[in-house]
């Protein structure tokens, strides 16, 4: 079954709402698009981050992935909803999405998937 964590951010995906949280130490503020698995189950998120601090010189805002299991401290807000233009490549890293803020066929559902679910999607080609 999905984590705490999981549930938290499938939530704030299928809502539109922000993010804020700890990750390797430093604090993200960020709106969640794409979440679900690894090739091997790892529960993983794809976001738009927009605040808070990166790892290095990484210029902000940008499109990051997030481990799940490496994230603490999470709270969700409402604020105004940010995507960004420059997210062009399909992503590989969710290879099993249950949930996209951009295919609203998934935002249909009454609770997250588990991993290994049949109706969880692969990742949008475009």
């Amino acid at each position: 079954m999905p984590s705490e964590t999981y549930r938290l951010v499938w939530d704030a995906v299928r809502r539109h709402r922000q993010l804020t949280f700890s990750y390797h130490g430093r604090l993200r503020e960020a709106c969640p698009t794409v979440l679900g698995y690894a090739k091997h189950g790892s529960e993983m998120l794809i976001a738009y981050q927009f605040g808070g601090e990166t790892t290095g010189n990484a210029p902000l805002p940008a499109w990051r992935s997030f481990k799940l299991d490496e994230v603490s401290d999470l709270r969700s807000r409402s604020g105004d909803w940010q995507g960004g233009s420059s997210h062009r490549k399909p992503q590989a890293v969710v290879q099993f999405v249950d949930v996209d803020a951009n295919i609203p066929e998934t935002l249909q559902r009454d609770a997250p998937l588990p991993f290994g679910a049949p109706e969880l999607q692969p990742p949008r080609q475009s």
